[in-house]
């Protein structure tokens, strides 16, 4: 039996599952200009292809590493 590999990418939906956020929380930080100069409450790099997103799972627990550290 093939043993099946880890997940690396992860939608939009996914990564909003995997942090234990509002899906609405990442789609509206991501459609929002850079130009706005607003502090990202997302800041969690991720690719766009077509309408889908994509992002790393090691860019997503970097992002959650770094919460941590700051509550503590």
């Amino acid at each position: 039996m093939a043993k099946e590999m880890p997940k690396r990418g992860f939608s939009l939906r996914e990564a909003a599952n995997y942090c234990g956020i509002p899906v609405k929380t990442i789609y509206s930080a991501k459609s929002r200009k850079a130009t706005l100069g607003e502090k990202a409450r997302f800041p969690v790099p991720g690719v766009k292809r077509g309408k889908a997103w994509l992002f790393l799972r090691e860019d997503l627990d970097k992002w959650l590493n770094e919460l941590a550290k700051k509550k503590q």
